[in-house]
């Protein structure tokens, strides 16, 4: 289970979608109060910046932590299975479990991680039989793909990389020497 979705579960009605956020300020009474781009603001006590490494939350709480490049980039997604599917990844990682492809031998090494990620039957009525207050959203299984390399691998300036559509990235994958493959 997610964190987002443990803590939507637990939160329910309480968090808010569609705002964009500006920033806040802190209240006499400790509270916080929170500014949107609309005018909006709304009062609360826990702030989530949830909005990735540039999080405007995070640089307004923590303005002196700065971001640095790792050398490294990952291309990440998940793809939902069905009984079809399923069937084809087993024919590609074998019984499930986590796979890593990995080819350290060229100048700009990688990495791909295949993992099926499959839910128990009705894990949204788990909550409910241990008595907690909690709504779990039913899950469908997922293929979880990461896909590591260093910049150079890609052969394009991130500026580019960056604005590329699932389509184009797997071409660009496609384009590539076959690699070897470890459990």
């Amino acid at each position: 289970m997610s964190v987002k979705l443990h803590v939507h579960g637990e939160l329910g009605d309480k968090i808010s979608f569609g705002y964009r956020f500006t920033h806040y300020e802190r209240l006499e009474n400790g509270r916080l109060r929170v500014w949107f781009d609309n005018g909006e603001h709304m009062d609360a006590d826990v702030l989530v910046g949830d909005d990735g490494g540039g999080s405007k939350v995070r640089h307004q709480y923590k303005p002196e932590v700065k971001t640095f490049d790792t050398g490294g980039r990952a291309l990440y997604t998940k793809v939902f299975l069905d009984d079809e599917r399923r069937k084809e990844l087993n024919m590609l990682i074998g019984d499930g479990s986590m796979r890593c492809l990995i080819n350290p031998e060229v100048d700009a090494p990688f990495s791909l991680l295949l993992e099926d990620i499959a839910f128990k039957p009705n894990i949204e009525q788990f909550p409910e039989s241990m008595s907690l207050n909690v709504k779990i959203s039913p899950q469908q299984d997922y293929l979880y793909a990461v896909f590591a390399c260093s910049p150079e691998w890609f052969g394009i300036p991130d500026e580019q990389l960056f604005q590329l559509k699932v389509l184009n990235c797997c071409l660009l994958l496609k384009r590539k020497p076959n690699i070897g493959t470890h459990k």
